[in-house]
């Protein structure tokens, strides 16, 4: 759908798309590996080595998805708060370059699950979750790599989000003095839905 609809063929839409990419990977394979083994294969399938692989697999596409939020957070703020820089910041080459720091950043801190025998992410059908290895690589990866990183985003998140709302505010404040209500009411939906498309 990214890719077909005009409104999308932009550097927002490329941002979907990374976005999209890794959300129909998780979902792929928490249907394929997680529904089966849950439902017909013992615990022993989801400890091997394939297993294994399909945690890494998990993993990588988990941190994509929770970067790519950061890119997209930043293309908004970067675009309200820096309007004037907006053309530069969001060339299609700035905008590639985002979307793979944010992939490669998910790969190198998947680098560990490599270390397939100490350091691994499995389903547990027993516990309906996915249960990094019971050891300290397991402990620091779980909380370091994926607690506590996930816990940075969504604390940048959120900083960039108020400070984006709080522009917005102020900009509107000056707008309404020299605008009709009309104008004011268009522009004031566009800049709503141009903040929520990241939620979408």
């Amino acid at each position: 759908m990214v890719l077909t609809l005009p409104q999308f063929r932009n550097n927002f839409g490329a941002l979907c798309l990374s976005q999209n990419v890794a959300n129909i990977f998780v979902l792929i394979l928490f249907a394929c590996w997680c529904a089966p083994v849950q439902f017909f294969f013992s615990g022993d399938l989801a400890a091997g080595f394939f297993g294994k692989l399909m945690g890494q697999l998990n993993q990588i596409f988990w941190h994509s998805l929770l970067y790519s939020h950061v890119v997209m957070s930043l293309n908004r703020f970067s675009a309200i708060v820096f309007p004037g820089w907006s053309n530069r910041l969001h060339a299609r080459g700035s905008t590639y370059l985002l979307i793979g720091t944010s992939w490669a950043i998910a790969a190198v801190s998947n680098i560990p699950y490599f270390f397939r025998d100490s350091c691994y992410m499995i389903y547990v059908p027993q516990k309906y979750a996915w249960q990094f290895s019971d050891n300290f690589c397991g402990h620091v990866i779980g909380i370091y790599m994926d607690c506590y990183a996930a816990m940075l985003v969504v604390i940048v998140l959120i900083l960039l989000d108020i400070y984006t709302i709080l522009h917005l505010k102020r900009l509107h404040k000056g707008v309404i003095k020299s605008t009709s209500s009309a104008e004011l009411r268009r522009r004031r939906g566009l800049e709503i839905r141009f903040f929520m498309q990241v939620g979408v």
